[in-house]
């Protein structure tokens, strides 16, 4: 069977990015493997924002990798290589990615989800999980 490859450009709204980062963050998607600090949540249509790095139990803190600030564009970043293939993920949660952005609704990125959004965009693979 042939294949043929087409690209899509598609809107993506604020609210969807804000979406996936809230659910990251008051979920603790990621707690099992980063560190989560300043949390800014919406104020006055601002996206939210968050540092996180990787945290190693029983590692020293200056062990520890540098803080990396969560935001719309580190969010756009982890979508864009899991949408692309660039990462391969299973075929339930790339539909559900898909969907979601599709959509503009963050409904339906669940935190497993989310998880490898922040993954993607931090590792540029699936570290963990």
């Amino acid at each position: 069977m042939n294949k043929t490859k087409i690209t899509a450009e598609i809107d993506i709204y604020d609210e969807f990015l804000n979406d996936i980062i809230t659910n990251t963050v008051e979920s603790a998607a990621i707690n099992y493997w980063a560190e989560l600090k300043n949390y800014i949540v919406d104020l006055n249509g601002q996206t939210p924002s968050v540092l996180i790095r990787e945290d190693e139990e029983g590692a020293f803190e200056e062990e520890l990798g540098e803080w990396v600030t969560v935001d719309k564009d580190f969010i756009i970043k982890g979508i864009e290589k899991i949408v692309n293939n660039k990462l391969q993920v299973s075929d339930s949660m790339h539909k559900e990615i898909l969907t979601g952005v599709y959509n503009n609704d963050g409904s339906y990125i669940d935190i497993e989800c989310c998880d490898c959004i922040i993954q993607a965009a931090m590792f540029g693979e699936l570290v963990y999980g």
